[in-house]
């Protein structure tokens, strides 16, 4: 035996929750712009489907069985569902709902990352974020293998196929107010030659430590330790005085009476890191477009950039 839903089609379904509201099969075909005898043929092709009356036909219009009225219920609640369902379907496929992951190393207490995901949320509460704070290292693996959609970091930590230049930002060291290098407005490289310089075992502590040597070079006198903290305890670190610590502009959040930040100059050049958004060609995500899209209007045609 074939099953039933093999034979009711919604459009009939429809028809029946129409004619329950009108109470006539005249007004009903009006309602649906066709004649009611139509409309009659068709439920009764309805009944016989499904093996009950569900409408009582009288002079002056129809009403539902008891067990029309059961069925009408029923199906009443599974059309609501279905075009929930369809609905949330639509808005997937538009990108104005689902999922998107992001990776990054960066601090989001504050912040353009923080502003970014602040302005998407706000633009499409809808979309459901979830995010992967990991070494550069571990990003970029995440997002060869699918298990995020994008990735924000420097310049210096390329993965997927795809880019866009987004914002740049400084590079400070942060002292202890009794440090004797307090007293420069800005610091140079050279001035790291004979310090310990703090950093975090994780990222980005190698990061900045490519940085330094980059411009250092091998300083005989120039110490470098990791330590494996988060960014409150380095600071606390800084605060004791147990070296200076190279931070990125949005690690600056933490205000501390004990603790001074300075810019790094080289050549009258303020030190910066660039950061971007990778991501894969190949992602068909479509809340990954409409996140792109964002950070294009932000950062490409809108022009919002730390300089």
């Amino acid at each position: 035996m074939r099953p039933i839903l093999n034979y009711v089609q919604l459009m009939q379904l429809r028809q029946a929750l129409i004619i329950a509201e009108e109470g006539s099969f005249i007004r009903a075909g009006k309602r649906l712009n066709t004649h009611y005898s139509q409309v009659s043929r068709k439920i009764r092709a309805l009944e016989e489907s499904v093996g009950i009356s569900i409408f009582t036909r009288r002079g002056n219009g129809v009403t539902p069985t008891p067990e029309g009225a059961d069925f009408l219920h029923g199906i009443r609640r599974v059309i609501t569902d279905l075009e929930s369902v369809l609905s949330l379907a639509n808005t997937a496929r538009t990108g104005t709902s689902g999922r998107l992951s992001i990776g990054f190393y960066i601090s989001m207490l504050d912040g353009e990352l923080c502003d970014i995901v602040k302005q998407f949320i706000g633009l499409y509460p809808e979309i459901s974020l979830q995010f992967l704070e990991a070494p550069r290292s571990d990003l970029a693996v995440a997002l060869n293998n699918n298990a995020i959609d994008v990735k924000i970091s420097t310049s210096q930590a390329g993965a997927g196929d795809s880019c866009l230049p987004l914002w740049r930002e400084r590079v400070l060291v942060a002292l202890p107010i009794d440090h004797p290098l307090v007293v420069k407005s800005t610091i140079s490289w050279e001035d790291f030659a004979t310090e310990k310089i703090i950093l975090r075992r994780h990222e980005p502590g190698n990061e900045l430590r490519d940085l330094l040597r980059s411009n250092v070079g091998e300083a005989p006198e120039m110490q470098i330790v990791h330590h494996d903290v988060g960014r409150d305890s380095l600071l606390g670190l800084v605060r004791k005085g147990d070296g200076v610590a190279l931070v990125y502009e949005t690690d600056t959040g933490i205000v501390h009476s004990e603790i001074a930040y300075r810019e790094i100059q080289a050549n009258g050049h303020v030190a910066r890191v660039h950061y971007l958004a990778h991501w894969r060609s190949d992602n068909t995500n479509p809340v990954l477009k409409r996140f792109i899209h964002l950070l294009h209007e932000r950062y490409i045609f809108g022009g919002h950039d730390k300089q």
